[in-house]
């Protein structure tokens, strides 16, 4: 059966998808404090369907409490579910990569989760599918602000331009340990190393963001970055023994490819 690719158009000034993966928000935990994150995945599993985001603010290990997303001077938060134990998500190994989940409710952003959502095609045995084809080229998606951005700046238009670089797999590395900028090191089993030339494949506020191969398939997740070369953690690395499927809600750019059938089948 045919796969087809799916994303309506580029991020722009006003973000019409406050949950495209790869998107830096702002979020309300439990009425009190905010922070922002990556949206770095949607997860389905079993009957529910998951946000994965990686912290970009000092806010350590969130359990449990409200989800709201905030939008900005003059407009109303937008209530998105709650936070769980990434480990109920992920498994026993989740909390040393960093992610935190929350368990999406129904909202005017994507009416019934588990409804508005579609399956998207993954990267499968990420090492001899890739470092067996030296030319295998990937690109992440948009790290993009939700909070409004001045119009007509054209400095804005040309940083967005600048964001999405394909880049080329350079090598592995096995074990890895690396500070999370906050409290402590995330251990990873196994990582993909992805550099470019000229400009930088990720930008400083890429960690956690997805990374999509050329074809549209989803890759892993940007973990770690220097100046030439960008750690890569791929999906299957934190899947192994997981009943889990990665999801859109259709409108993520670069366009990224759907499964055949509807995710909200299974």
């Amino acid at each position: 059966m045919k796969t087809e690719l799916k994303g309506l158009r580029e991020p722009s000034i006003v973000s019409s998808n406050a949950l495209r993966i790869g998107t830096l928000v702002k979020v309300r935990i439990d009425g009190k404090k905010d922070a922002k994150m990556m949206l770095s995945a949607l997860v389905r599993k079993g009957p529910a369907v998951f946000a994965l985001m990686t912290p970009h603010s000092r806010v350590g290990k969130v359990q449990s409490g409200l989800c709201e997303l905030v939008r900005g001077s003059g407009r109303s938060n937008v209530r998105m579910g709650h936070f769980v134990p990434v480990v109920e998500v992920l498994g026993a190994k989740s909390p040393d990569i960093g992610f935190q989940a929350v368990q999406l409710e129904a909202s005017p952003l994507f009416n019934d989760p588990v409804q508005s959502s579609e399956k998207m095609v993954t990267v499968r045995d990420f090492r001899n599918n890739l470092w067996d084809r030296p030319n295998f080229r990937v690109r992440r998606v948009n790290a993009e602000e939700v909070l409004p951005i001045a119009s007509g700046s054209r400095r804005n238009q040309m940083t967005r331009a600048k964001n999405n670089k394909l880049g080329r797999l350079t090598g592995e590395l096995f074990k890895v340990r690396i500070k999370d900028g906050k409290e402590e090191d995330l251990l990873l089993p196994y990582c993909g190393l992805v550099t470019s030339r000229g400009r930088p494949f990720a930008n400083k506020q890429s960690v956690g963001a997805p990374v999509i191969s050329k074809s549209g398939a989803l890759s892993g997740f940007i973990v770690g970055r220097n100046t030439r070369e960008n750690l890569i953690l791929p999906v299957e690395e934190f899947t192994k023994g997981q009943s889990l499927s990665f999801v859109t809600f259709g409108e993520d750019w670069p366009k990224v490819r759907i499964a055949a059938e509807k995710n909200r089948t299974k």
